[in-house]
């Protein structure tokens, strides 16, 4: 279950950020983050045509196959999110954690119903 039980966060660090993000309790708390502003439509399409691209099929398939493909696609999104100008504005480590936060968790949302379906073929 490696690719489910994420064992570190996918920036790295080992920190306890718990206290810093009281109020993203849910996907709907990191989706109003990202997609609040104006003009964020655009990147949001973009992101999730990348997650709807991500190919997690074929004879190679392996965990580590999966991890890389979902790893891919959250960095390509987070360069992406990146650009929006309301998350540009972040200048505080806490802040840019909580962008960073905000995008995995929208991320892996999306990605989630690809990686058990392609683990199911797996087994």
């Amino acid at each position: 279950y490696q690719v489910l039980c994420i064992e570190q966060p996918l920036e790295g660090g080992s920190e306890d950020h718990s206290t810093l993000f009281v109020s993203m309790d849910s996907i709907e708390d990191c989706k109003a983050f990202l997609w609040s502003e104006p003009g964020s439509d655009r990147v949001k399409k973009i992101i999730d045509s990348y997650c709807a691209s991500c190919r997690l099929e074929g004879r190679e398939l392996t965990p580590q196959n999966i991890q890389t493909n979902a790893r891919s696609v959250y960095e390509n999104s987070l360069q992406e999110i990146g650009r929006l100008p309301h998350v540009r504005k972040l200048h505080t480590a806490s802040s840019k954690t909580f962008f960073h936060l905000a995008c995995e968790t929208y991320v892996l949302n999306k990605l989630h119903p690809l990686i058990f379906r392609s683990l199911c073929k797996i087994v």
